[in-house]
């Protein structure tokens, strides 16, 4: 989760980095054509924001299937050492008689 915050506090920090610098070397903005393509820009740049905030979306998916899985398997372990604890205890019990 904090990989996750890390990710997108990274990734806005970055945006608004290109954003400063794409304004810095646009031109100012004097005619409807130069409106338009600044506004093309934004277009673009929320794209690829919204594709980034997807794909940090489904890695955490994937994280939390991950940690559901090896959650799955430590329990499993833990039934499977409690069942082999068990037949040593019975086994010993039979033996002692």
């Amino acid at each position: 989760m904090q990989l996750v915050l890390l990710l997108l506090v990274l990734k806005e920090s970055t945006f608004r980095t290109s954003w400063t610098r794409r304004r810095q070397r646009e031109p100012q903005l004097r005619t409807s054509y130069c409106s338009r393509e600044r506004e093309v820009w934004l277009k673009v740049d929320l794209l690829q924001m919204t594709q980034q905030v997807t794909a940090v979306q489904n890695e955490l998916k994937n994280e939390k299937e991950k940690s559901k899985n090896y959650s799955l398997q430590v329990e499993q372990e833990i039934q499977r050492r409690n069942l082999m604890q068990g037949d040593f205890k019975t086994q010993t019990m039979i033996v002692s008689l």
